[in-house]
């Protein structure tokens, strides 16, 4: 046995205890030391936190701001123009000069152009659109509208799940521009009775527009400077924008543009 005065008890004792003292403050730092780092890491998921709140907050403030400029042109500028609209129509059918039977109907024309070209832009500008859905639903009704007043019988087909799909402002505009391109140049040149607007939404948007006329080469002549529009909206939106042209079609266009992979708020 070892007496306590021998040096030997104290080597002993510190034997024991020595480890004990050095696990002990190993323990305490390496427990210092991942809460430090944990602390860092929530300090990085707070700032990250906030950082993605400040840019949502700033992405609702635009938002509002969209739909506030478009709720004032609706209410200001249309009114005001389908006002003028009414009153060259009521002109029109209440003067028997020819001269100025023609100019009222110019200026009742260019209105009801500026009412829709409006509406378009309203449309485009306010958030509550920025959907997938209200592309289709807007581009549907217009095509519908425009080629049937035209005596052309038009079939519009959807596949894919169309639901909850975000689309900015400017990317549906771009988009409807090319449809509108493409529909007023079926009208114009294809002499066909017929027209086929298909949208297909996988990893990505199709949007095929058939007009089942001449075909391209004489359209070419024609709308030249149509085609080089399309194709440049078509770069704009990152998409890719083919010409088709055979009898049994006439003339296909086929857009495909990149979907964004999240879901908008329900």
């Amino acid at each position: 046995m070892y007496e306590k005065g021998d040096i030997n008890y104290w080597i002993v004792v510190l034997s024991f205890v020595m480890p004990l003292v050095v696990s002990a403050i190993f323990i305490w730092f390496m427990y210092a030391y991942q809460k430090k780092r944990n602390q860092h890491e929530l300090d990085l998921v707070n700032a990250t936190i906030r950082e993605q709140k400040l840019l949502l907050e700033q992405q609702r403030a635009i938002e509002d701001e969209r739909s506030r400029i478009a709720a004032e042109m609706h209410d200001d500028l249309g009114g005001g123009l389908t006002n003028i609209r009414y009153l060259s129509q009521n002109l029109l059918n209440n003067i028997p000069e020819k001269i100025y039977q023609d100019q009222a109907k110019k200026i009742m024309d260019h209105a009801q152009e500026l009412v829709f070209n409006m509406s378009e832009i309203i449309w485009a500008m306010n958030s509550g659109f920025d959907t997938i859905e209200s592309l289709i639903a807007y581009s549907r009704r217009y095509v519908t509208s425009f080629l049937e007043d035209q005596k052309i019988k038009v079939k519009v087909t959807i596949h894919g799940d169309i639901e909850n799909i975000p689309l900015s402002g400017e990317t549906r505009r771009n988009i409807f521009l090319i449809i509108k391109e493409a529909t007023h140049n079926a009208v114009k040149h294809s002499k066909s009775n017929n027209f086929s607007l298909v949208f297909e939404i996988t990893e990505a948007l199709t949007i095929e527009l058939t007009d089942y006329g001449i075909g391209m080469k004489e359209l070419q002549h024609h709308a030249g400077n149509g085609f080089i529009n399309m194709q440049k909206r078509a770069l704009k939106l990152r998409g890719n924008i083919q010409f088709v042209t055979n009898d049994s079609v006439g003339l296909k266009i086929i857009l495909t543009i990149p979907l964004e992979k999240k879901s908008i708020p329900l």
